[in-house]
Order: C-alpha cells, then sequence, then structure tokens
C-alpha cells in the first residue's frame, strides 16, 4: 500500500453493550434509521482511508451486516474479552463524556473505542501502517475532518505516532500508526496518556503541534457528547435530524444547531446528582461548610425510590455522594451504593474527607464506586492541623494508601482514588508538588479553587477564575443537589438549605427538575437578572461544568 491507501478505518460495534457500559442503542433509528447504518455511511465518504472495517462479536456479525448493505465496508466477527483495565476507562470517561479530553487518568475520547489487541491485528491483517478509530454511534462523525486529518497525518507519520483533533466527541477519529498499537497492546497504557502531562518528562502540549488537527475555534469550544450511546443523546440527535437537512450536516452546522437549540434537550433530565446522606465533618475547621443546622441522615428507601424513578429514562445519570458532611457516617452507607447501582445509576462518585477506619475502607472498596475523590485539601501535616484543627493528615494518607492497596490485592481497576487539595493564599506554594506527587502514584490529582459559597463565607482565594462577563449558571441546567433533610436546594452553594424547590419526601425529581421555580430562575439567568436567587448575585462559580 502507498500513501492513504495503507491507513484503514477501523469501528467497533457491539449492539448489545455500548463502550461505556450502557445498553448500545446501535439498532435504534434516529431521523428514520438505524445509528449503526447513519455511521456507517458517513465513513463510507472518507476518501482517504483505504480499507473500512467494521469489527463486532462473531455472533453479532449477521445483525450488523444487513445494516451495512450495499456500502463499502467490511464486517468482521472477531472474539476478545475486554481488558482488564476497561472499567477504568469508563469510569474515567463518565465524568468528561462531553470533551474530548480531560478525563482522570488523562483519558480521552478516542480511549472509548480503543481495543489496541484487536486493532493492532486487524491493521497488520489489511498490511496497514495507521488506523483510524471511530466511535460504532457516531452517527454525525464528519467525513470532511477525517479527511483531513489522515492528511496531515501522512505528512507528519514519521514524527507522530498519534493524530487527533479537538472536536466534540462524536465528530471526528483519532489516528494511531501500528507501532502504538502494538506498543499500547504490550503495555496496558492508555493512548490518552500519551497526551497527558508527566512530570518526569515534561513536553509541549500536543494541541500546539501538527499531530493536532486545527479547527474553527466554534467547533473545538463545543462542550457536547454527540455520540449516540445514552437516552440524552438520542433525543438530541434524532431533533437535530428533524431539523437540518442532510446535505448540510457537517461539523460546522452540527454545532451552531446545538449552540442554539441543544440546551432544551440536554437538559430534559439532570446530569449530575449530589446527594449529602448526613450533614457535618470529622474535623472541627475546614475549607468546606457546616451547615448551622444538622441535617439527616437521609431516609435511605425514599432516596433509591426517587433515584429509581428517575433512572428509568435517564440513563447516564451520575451521582456524587458529598454534600456538607461525610457520606461514609450514614447507618446504611453501603446499602444506599449498592441499591443506587441496581437502579441503575451510571456512575457514583464518594467525596470523603478520608478520615474513616479500617473497615470502613473495606467496605468502600467492595462497593460498586467509580471514584472516590478524597477531600485532602491540604496536603501539608503542619498546614492541615492549622486549617482543619486536628492531627489527621497521616490518618488521611494512610487510608488513601490502604484503598490503593485493598484494590491491587483484589486485582481491581476500580475504584479510582483520586486526592484533591484547595488553592488558597496557605496552600499555593503546594500545588506543584501535590500535582507532582499524585501524577506519579495515582495518575491524577485535582486541584480545586477556593469557594465562599457566594460570599457566605471569608474569600481566601488566590484569584477569581470567573470570565469577565457574567454569563447564566451552567449548573442549573446540568447539576441537582439534594441536601440530607430530603430537601432540594437550588444549587450545591446554598450549604445552609435556605432556597429549595422541594422535597424528595412529596415529590418525584424529574418534577423538581422541570418545575416551574427552576424553570422560573433559569429564565431570569437567561435575561441576565440574577437576583431572582439571593446568592446569585455574589457567586463567583457560575461558570463551572
Amino acid at each position: 500500500m502507498d500513501g492513504a491507501n495503507d491507513v484503514i478505518l477501523a469501528v467497533w460495534a457491539d449492539v448489545k453493550t455500548s463502550p461505556l457500559g450502557q445498553e448500545s442503542k446501535l439498532l435504534r433509528r434516529i431521523g428514520g434509521m438505524e445509528v449503526l447504518r447513519r455511521t456507517a455511511q458517513r465513513i463510507a465518504r472518507v476518501r482517504q482511508a483505504g480499507t473500512k472495517v467494521i469489527f463486532c462479536p462473531t455472533n453479532q456479525r449477521e445483525q450488523i451486516e444487513p445494516l451495512v448493505a450495499g456500502l463499502p465496508v467490511n464486517v468482521q466477527g472477531v472474539d476478545f474479552n475486554l481488558p482488564g483495565y476497561w472499567a477504568g476507562i469508563q469510569s474515567a470517561r463518565k465524568w468528561a463524556k462531553t470533551g474530548w479530553r480531560g478525563g482522570l487518568m488523562g483519558a480521552c475520547y478516542f480511549d472509548e473505542d480503543l481495543l489496541p489487541t484487536v486493532q493492532y491485528g486487524l491493521a497488520k491483517q489489511c498490511s496497514a501502517r495507521s488506523m483510524v478509530v471511530v466511535p460504532a454511534a457516531a452517527a454525525l462523525v464528519d467525513p470532511q475532518i477525517i479527511d483531513r486529518q489522515i492528511e496531515q497525518h501522512l505528512s507528519y507519520r514519521d514524527d507522530y505516532k498519534i493524530a487527533f483533533t479537538q472536536t466534540p466527541p462524536g465528530l471526528s477519529g483519532a489516528i494511531l500508526t501500528l507501532d502504538l498499537l502494538g506498543q499500547l497492546a504490550q503495555t496496558g497504557q492508555l493512548a490518552g496518556s500519551a497526551l497527558a502531562y508527566l512530570p518526569d518528562s515534561p513536553k509541549p502540549d500536543f494541541i500546539s503541534r501538527p499531530c493536532n488537527l486545527s479547527l474553527d475555534p466554534a467547533i473545538t469550544q463545543t462542550a457536547v457528547r454527540l455520540i449516540c450511546d445514552s437516552n440524552r443523546s438520542m433525543n438530541l440527535m434524532d431533533q437535530l435530524l428533524k431539523e437540518l437537512p442532510e446535505e448540510s450536516l457537517c461539523a460546522k452546522t452540527i454545532v451552531a444547531w446545538v449552540k442554539q437549540n441543544g440546551l432544551r434537550h440536554l437538559s430534559h433530565w439532570p446530569d449530575e446528582i449530589e446527594i449529602e446522606l448526613v450533614s457535618g465533618w470529622a474535623t472541627p475547621s475546614s475549607y468546606r461548610p457546616t451547615p448551622d443546622r444538622g441535617r439527616g441522615p437521609i431516609d435511605a428507601e425514599r432516596l433509591m425510590s426517587r433515584i429509581a424513578e428517575l433512572t428509568g429514562e435517564c440513563d447516564d445519570l451520575l451521582v456524587t455522594l458529598g454534600g456538607f458532611g461525610e457520606p461514609t457516617k450514614h447507618p446504611e452507607f453501603a446499602r444506599i451504593v449498592a441499591g443506587l447501582k441496581e437502579a441503575g445509576v451510571w456512575g457514583i462518585c464518594l467525596a470523603t474527607a478520608g478520615l474513616f477506619d479500617e473497615k470502613t475502607a473495606e467496605t468502600i472498596i467492595n462497593l460498586p464506586i467509580d471514584v472516590v475523590l478524597v477531600h485532602l485539601d491540604v496536603p501539608e501535616p503542619a498546614l492541615y492541623q492549622q486549617v482543619m484543627g486536628v492531627d489527621g493528615y497521616q490518618k488521611v494518607m494512610g487510608n488513601i494508601d490502604r484503598l490503593l492497596g485493598l484494590r491491587g490485592e483484589r486485582r481491581q481497576p476500580l475504584p479510582l482514588v483520586i486526592p484533591e487539595m484547595v488553592k488558597t493564599h496557605a496552600t499555593i506554594e503546594l500545588m506543584e508538588e501535590f500535582t507532582k506527587t499524585w501524577t506519579r502514584r495515582v495518575g491524577w490529582g485535582v486541584i480545586q479553587g477556593y469557594s465562599d459559597y457566594a460570599g457566605q463565607l471569608g474569600d481566601l482565594a488566590v484569584s477569581s477564575m470567573a470570565p469577565p462577563r457574567r454569563r447564566p449558571c451552567r449548573r442549573l441546567w446540568s447539576n441537582m443537589m439534594i441536601l440530607a433533610d430530603g430537601n432540594v436546594a437550588v444549587c450545591d452553594r446554598d450549604f445552609q438549605g435556605k432556597t429549595v424547590v422541594g422535597s424528595i419526601n412529596n415529590h418525584r425529581l424529574i418534577d423538581l427538575w422541570q418545575g416551574q421555580r427552576l424553570g422560573d430562575l433559569r429564565e431570569a439567568h437567561l435575561a441576565g437578572r440574577y437576583e431572582m436567587n439571593d446568592l446569585c448575585p455574589a457567586c463567583r462559580h457560575w461558570h463551572r461544568h
């Protein structure tokens, strides 16, 4: 093969389960056509690739072949087991699903569809030097962008083993050389880790290099998932296909439509619900507020029932057990976590101060938790004691070690254990060492900006990260906060629970989410009337995702 002919395009299709673990939508129809048929039609228009392959479990080949009949796409049955680290990729991408990168462990959108051992074998079979990887559920993938990616990749293939572009997930693919596929197959590394910060070998960000195809900022700055793997994205893309003519479906028109019309379709359900199981911390003081009056423990049975009502429709719901207290102190903590997973919650994060006993650590490891976010907050023993009012630093560190050790003993990829610090004037000098330490140990560390909770606390922030021009709060359309007394707060800055939209004790979550109180507040924000809620005018965290 010469030039572009030694670049093949591969799509991994499974009609039962999506790469991120949901029920596959490949056989469902949007715009009058099956999702996989739409994807196959789009990749068939890629001119710069040679062979186009859809590989699938052997027992699904007879279902898939009729869907792509008449298109220049080969269907191959391949029997394989998912690699042992796959649950880690799923968990890493759940909280970054709308971005091309930014997942825990450095995971990028293309890691979701990358099975190096299988794809290395396919590439060798086709005598290919490079492979384009495209999601099977990318029903709106832009063939012109992929053609441009391949052209640029061929010009720089000897210098870069990977090529990508910064589109929303689902509009483009990633290109890997045969050498890189073989390397990943042997090491079990993520391809996205090639783009991640490595403290022991720092390098310029690859987005400034020719392995990245530069595109219009209108495209690259759109945070939306255009992969048909959830009811949310299916609803969005089905509506898009009803309103846009087929001949206009390119990245530019798609993102323009999404920016104009997408919000109301994407926000039909909350993306994430934070649940406070009990209020109150294990330390006398903290960078995190404690309500004046104790709340909870939350009614476990009522909570699980309400969540189950929501997940009956919403199959990509994320839940963080956190709020303004230590979740593991709830007497039915383990039952709640297991019950949420059984109820259909897609991803579960435990946000903890890390001051629990050995038995709790074993409980956490045995539960279906994706991420344990440890509020280390102050990553230095003496300063930790000064801020928290207790000598607990070593206990937190010991519990992180214990969780990692137990996970290693069980040879399981989950939960991902991620320490978090808070950036203040007192801790700013600790940031670099914190990042280096935890990137080496667990692949990631979170640095959270200090919040004064809309002026309710003293201001310890180094600087405000809010853009200069005030805009509507993003989280009004994406996040819900359930307090330990069952009340649903307007937002997660309201730690006192002063402004609520209702209670799970007598309302369904979907009714509260779509109800008039939140609806009126959203409309007020869109109109620039932030004074409707007492906390909004002083808030400096309205720009957060």
